[in-house]
């Protein structure tokens, strides 16, 4: 498989910070469930629903709940401490707009 130098630059940035692609998934992985279940609920396609939001969004999502973990939270704690690392991510990034989107993610399927 190929890579664009943005793309390869985005790994070792990655791997700079001692993420692998195995932490990613176990972030978005349900992230991405919760959303093509939202998207379906809305009458929407997921993938177009996915495209639709900038990727400020999942390194948020992905960020909020690694920093989490990484606290040593589990369970719904984990949850609550991902949602406000979240949160502080998109407020850094000027995507404040977006929190309300991410917090009802996180309650999505309960």
């Amino acid at each position: 498989m190929t890579h664009t130098p943005q793309q390869e630059q985005d790994r070792a940035t990655l791997t700079a910070y001692g993420i692998t692609e195995d932490d990613l998934t176990e972030a978005l992985a349900p992230a991405m469930n919760r959303l093509a279940l939202m998207a379906r609920d809305q009458d929407r396609d997921p993938e177009e629903f996915f495209t639709s939001l900038p990727d400020a969004f999942f390194a948020a999502l992905a960020l909020g709940y690694l920093d989490a973990r990484n606290a040593g939270h589990s369970g719904a704690a984990l949850q609550r401490a991902a949602q406000t690392s979240t949160a502080r991510a998109l407020e850094r990034e000027g995507r404040a707009d977006l929190v309300p989107l991410a917090t009802a993610l996180s309650r999505y399927d309960q």
